[in-house]
């Protein structure tokens, strides 16, 4: 996957994704690009795998988590802090809609479609992803 000047490589296997790393690095010398392995990041979701990702010699730094698309991706899988974010989120479009919830001439049903667009758009944004559990 790629974003502007961000590559995320995916992988279910250690050594799938040691090929990749190094068909990236291949690839981005033909084209005149480096890789700047102290920028480098990993992160490994629900594995128990530990062999550290080298490039260039150097150990690749691992991260707990990182944000993708405004969605938080944790290494244990879990969205705790992803639904927390979200909530946030949400309470800040919430307020900044004060005027509107106020407003005495919009309708009932027109602050819920505002409510459906601006606030739980929000809220729910990459929900399908979400491992559902009790506590959250």
């Amino acid at each position: 996957m790629e974003y502007a000047d961000d590559v995320y490589l995916v992988s279910h296997k250690y050594e799938h994704m040691c090929r990749k790393l190094v068909d990236l690095w291949k690839e981005s010398k033909k084209a005149g690009l480096e890789i700047n392995s102290s920028k480098t990041e990993e992160i490994r979701v629900s594995t128990i795998v530990r062999q550290r990702l080298r490039l260039n010699g150097e150990d690749i730094k691992r991260s707990s988590d990182f944000c993708y698309f405004g969605s938080i991706v944790a290494e244990n899988g879990g969205t705790i802090r992803e639904v927390s974010a979200r909530i946030q989120k949400a309470r800040g479009s919430f307020s900044k809609l004060r005027r509107a919830w106020l407003s005495k001439s919009l309708r009932k049903g027109t602050n819920i479609r505002i409510f459906n667009a601006c606030v739980k758009s929000v809220l729910l944004y990459g929900c399908e992803t979400w491992l559902v559990t009790k506590e959250i």
